[in-house]
């Protein structure tokens, strides 16, 4: 069985939803986890976003797996404390489930 690349990707929402306007995620099936996207099945965000009539767009993908993800999604200031890039977005930074799951300690 051959080895299928990883990809990182990074969903722009068409407006804000709840806490967040990007999702950076990544799937072993990209096709695959966007249809989860599509259809609300995907992360919660994205669950949300679909409630809402939210569209919206793969704005970019990397090669690489869940620990790429981290490194492109999350950064530290001199004082330890958690940031996070701006991934060369399209509207500024990330801020989505990742986000949350640090700010409450998890």
């Amino acid at each position: 069985m051959d080895h299928v690349p990883e990809t990182v990707y990074l969903i722009h929402l068409d407006e804000p939803c709840k806490h967040g306007r990007h999702y950076l995620g990544w799937a072993s099936n990209l096709d695959a986890r966007l249809a989860h996207h599509a259809d609300g099945t995907g992360a919660n965000l994205q669950r949300v976003a679909k409630d809402a009539g939210i569209g919206w767009t793969l704005a970019r993908t990397w090669q690489g797996d869940r620990f790429r993800e981290r490194q492109l999604g999350v950064t530290t200031d001199p004082l330890g404390k958690t940031a996070w890039s701006t991934l060369d977005a399209p509207s500024g930074p990330h801020r989505g489930a990742r986000q949350a799951e640090a700010e409450a300690g998890a």
